[in-house]
């Protein structure tokens, strides 16, 4: 990593301790952006389905026309603007204690084997006061392949190396413990994260459609994209 000025980030494999820190953490860098870029989506999606907006609006007119009243159409329209929204919420609310779980959980059972490892990087500075400032975990898939799992960095200590720094605890434990590759899967809405696997070594293997519906009516053009690293090759 480089320095930091007034900073003192350091590397450690997780304790229980950092299990709240690290998801608290996590979640504040990774979910707010994603659920608001998310949003964007939905309501592009929307604007794009016309017929979801011919149906909506010809029930606003049914709903007048049965009952005289303007409120009905109103709402109609209103329940309809915003349902797409709510569901989207609803989803991403879901997916993202699922993953917070996942990390909290993974961080109290961290094990001293070679199935799986968390890192994360504390800062003792004033600024910081000790706090979990960027986590990443690493995840036995098979014999062969180590997941490199939920890499965060604070927002205001990124462009330092902290994630290449973590990244590469994920290889070194990869290479120790003789897995041949390390794979990891990103939305494609994190564009600075892969252009950094990319730097790494990292290849794209595939992309497919992210299957989040926002409504019956429509999907989002989010991507996930696979990537791998052959972790021999890297060790040579």
């Amino acid at each position: 990593m480089s320095k930091i000025e007034g900073h003192n980030p350091v590397i450690s494999v997780a304790q229980p301790k950092d299990a709240w820190p690290a998801t608290y953490m996590w979640s504040t860098v990774s979910v707010l952006p994603v659920y608001f870029q998310i949003q964007e989506r939905v309501l592009q999606a929307m604007l794009r389905c016309w017929w979801y907006q011919a149906a909506s609006a010809a029930l606003a007119f049914a709903l007048y026309y049965w009952s005289r009243s303007p409120l009905y159409a109103i709402v109609a329209l209103l329940v309809a603007a915003v349902f797409p929204f709510a569901r989207a919420f609803v989803r991403h609310i879901f997916v993202v204690t699922s993953f917070a779980t996942e990390i909290y959980c993974g961080i109290r059972s961290n094990a001293w084997n070679t199935s799986g490892r968390y890192w994360v990087v504390h800062c003792d500075c004033d600024e910081c006061n000790g706090t979990v400032v960027a986590v990443v975990g690493a995840q036995r898939e098979n014999k062969e392949t180590l997941m490199m799992k939920r890499l965060a960095v604070s927002s205001s200590l990124r462009r330092y190396g902290m994630g290449r720094a973590l990244s590469n605890k994920v290889l070194e434990f990869a290479v120790a413990n003789g897995y041949r590759e390390v794979r990891l899967v990103a939305l494609s809405l994190f564009e600075t994260a892969i252009q950094l696997y990319t730097k790494l070594g990292y290849q794209v293997v595939k992309r497919a459609a992210y299957s989040y519906r926002a409504d019956l009516s429509f999907s989002l053009p989010i991507d996930i994209v696979h990537m791998r690293l052959d972790a021999q090759v890297k060790k040579e």
